[in-house]
């Protein structure tokens, strides 16, 4: 958000002891940066006095915090050893309510198995990256509930602009009636994320209904004739080794063969397959992402549509539209402009009539499902919501 080491003296000012003032450095919307604070993470207050304790050439603390924790939060972090557990113990001296556990034990376990099974003999609580057969096994156990929370980003399909053919606005419009959306929602998704077309997250300020696109092979043949292409081509698929990466991908390989278009699948871990999109070598690309951390339409729009350099070397990497050399000036103005806008209503507009003109010039990247994030849950554990953005363990408690 502009925000600089070298001004924290004139951007962050305590003018006393009760009024904190956030100066902004550049226009943005107040309401963003407050939900950008509210997060864990951003908004996580540190005490100086013990990160300073532990400074090294000037990082301010930053490499001790690494694996320690100096925060005024309901839990203290205890032990950390990566890629085994963290286990956090009640801050018995937490200004709010107590947290109602004594301890929190995480456990890395990526073996979606080795986590039902765990689950089923009450070795652990909560299981969070089950895969669908094993989620889809528990729901018989009475012992365990599956529970869905709405996730960041989407499931999509991305094209390099770098590629000709791609580049090719019919092209690119073909491909948005070679997903079997419905297909897709109702045999490979479920657990995972539910339909989504459009590229800002439900329930953001002037998010549109979707625009229902279709499977529509016919119609999807006439566009790639109007674009050169009558007989189709051959191109590549990069994907995730794992579900939901590859049945989508399958699924979407299909479709494509049924309009000519012979998809090659690529499939590899995340290094292998995103790496090539953060380098902008890649053809077709099935993914997860498009922001969505906080409830507010730039945050998908920086991450998927906004791109202020189309450059090689800008490494613009955070951006998904850089990735995918997606440019379109007068789209990040009109991100820019209905950011800053303060009336609420006209800033609503601003956001429909950007979804409005993202649809007529063919996105780079086309939405098919949007992120929900399931977990299993012994049911005597109660208030757990599992997600990345919004667990709160003080509230989490278990009859046991």
């Amino acid at each position: 958000r502009g925000f600089k080491l070298e001004e924290a003296d004139k951007l962050f000012v305590a003018e006393s002891d009760q009024i904190f003032v956030l100066n902004i450095p550049k226009p943005d919307d107040p309401n963003l940066l407050l939900m950008i604070l509210a997060q864990n993470g951003p908004g996580s207050i540190i005490d100086s006095q013990t990160a300073l304790e532990n400074e090294k050439d000037g990082d301010l603390g930053g490499a001790w915090l690494t694996l320690n924790s100096a925060g005024s939060g309901p839990f203290k972090l205890t032990q950390w050893k990566s890629n085994e557990y963290i286990i956090l113990t009640r801050n018995d001296d937490y200004w709010g309510e107590k947290a109602k556990m004594k301890r929190i034990l995480m456990r890395h376990l990526p073996e979606s198995q080795s986590q039902r099974l765990m689950l089923e003999k009450g070795d652990i609580d909560v299981a969070y990256s089950l895969q669908a057969p094993d989620l889809k096994s528990l729901e018989a156990d009475k012992a365990v509930t599956i529970e869905s929370t709405p996730g960041s980003g989407f499931y999509y399909l991305s094209v390099s602009m770098k590629d000709e053919k791609f580049a090719n606005k019919k092209v690119r419009e073909a491909l948005r009636y070679l997903i079997d959306y419905d297909g897709l929602d109702k045999a490979v998704m479920p657990y995972y994320g539910k339909l989504h077309q459009r590229s800002l997250s439900t329930g953001v300020m002037g998010a549109l209904p979707d625009q229902g696109y279709k499977l529509d092979i016919e119609k999807a043949k006439a566009l790639l004739a109007e674009a050169g292409y009558p007989d189709g081509f051959k191109t590549t698929l990069r994907v995730l080794s794992e579900d939901p990466f590859m049945k989508a991908a399958t699924a979407i390989q299909n479709t494509l063969a049924q309009a000519g278009i012979q998809a090659e699948l690529i499939s590899g871990s995340g290094d292998q397959i995103y790496g090539a999109m953060r380098e902008r070598n890649f053809e077709l690309l099935l993914g997860r992402g498009g922001g969505g951390q906080q409830p507010h339409p730039d945050n998908n729009l920086r991450s998927i549509a906004y791109n202020p350099n189309n450059a090689d070397d800008a490494k613009l990497t955070n951006y998904q539209s850089w990735r995918t050399s997606f440019f379109d000036e007068k789209l990040n103005k009109m991100i820019e402009e209905a950011l800053v806008e303060r009336d609420a209503a006209k800033q609503t507009k601003l956001y429909e009539d950007l979804q409005g003109y993202m649809d007529e010039i063919v996105m780079s990247i086309q939405p098919f499902s949007e992120v929900v994030d399931t977990a299993a849950v012994r049911s005597d554990v109660k208030g757990m919501i599992v997600s990345p953005w919004l667990s709160r363990f003080e509230v989490v408690s278990k009859e046991r």
